[in-house]
């Protein structure tokens, strides 16, 4: 992941005037705090999705009828923490059918970007795919080895709202709890840890000693990454011009209220 400069840190937006938050929080903000923010997740994601039907994007990345892989292959499968969580609580009675995937995926090299959810060239969990994923070459630019590198992107308030309420939800569910939701991780590694938790597997020896009776690759757990949340997040900072112009006029009108 490129290095973070401090003058691109996205600063927690002030949603006062963010219509896709006021619609969210009119219609759900009597539930407890947790559940609001993790569920608002779910909620930009839905957003995202109708925004990209409604400017016809939604074909673009297929190839012959099938997905295309090309950036799923390139890039390390790093997401924010605050979705695995929302991930698991929306499989909570499934998730321990990964850990036997988990656990071949330890064996392997994480820096081969390939990991548990990117089986066999395609992506299992495609419904229920993250905010990167949704957001790639949809929201911002993606790397020149993309297909749709020359592609337009969708801009504009709508997207900037979308945007906003996808951090704010993050950096509320932080202030809740830092621990669970701060963060950037692995599938693999996310699970791994959970699976760690469960077995009582809690000092340094012991996960040693686990790691090398199993035969599973001791890098993995570095997989996770408390980083700041910020443009950079999305996967590259070669954002379009005008995406860039969009965050720092947002900035800018928020450093001055």
């Amino acid at each position: 992941m490129s290095r973070i400069k401090t003058s691109d840190i996205r600063k927690t937006p002030d949603m006062t005037d963010n219509e896709i938050y006021s619609f969210f929080c009119h219609k759900y903000n009597n539930i407890d705090k947790e559940i609001f923010y993790l569920s608002g997740i779910g909620y930009i994601y839905k957003c995202l999705d109708q925004m990209v039907s409604n400017a016809g994007f939604n074909n673009l990345c297929e190839d012959n009828g099938k997905l295309c892989t090309k950036c799923c292959n390139r890039q390390e499968a790093h997401v924010s923490l605050a979705e695995m969580v929302f991930f698991i609580e929306n499989h909570s009675t499934s998730w321990y059918n990964y850990l036997e995937l988990v656990f071949e995926q330890l064996k392997q090299d994480p820096k081969k970007c390939s990991d548990l959810f990117f089986l066999n060239n395609n992506c299992s969990i495609y419904p229920d795919r993250f905010f990167i994923c949704r957001a790639y070459m949809n929201l911002f630019n993606g790397e020149p080895y993309c297909p749709r590198h020359n592609s337009e992107i969708l801009i504009g308030q709508a997207v900037d709202n979308i945007v906003d309420c996808f951090y704010y939800f993050i950096d509320q569910l932080t202030q809740i709890n830092k621990t669970k939701y701060y963060g950037s991780i692995t599938p693999t590694n996310f699970f791994l840890q959970e699976y760690l938790m469960s077995e009582g597997i809690k000092n340094k020896k012991d996960i040693m000693i686990f790691f090398e009776q199993n035969s599973f690759d001791i890098s993995w757990l570095t997989t996770h990454k408390m980083i700041s949340y910020s443009v950079g997040l999305l996967g590259t900072t070669q954002y379009s011009p005008q995406y860039i112009k969009n965050v720092q006029a947002v900035s800018q009108k928020l450093s001055e209220n």
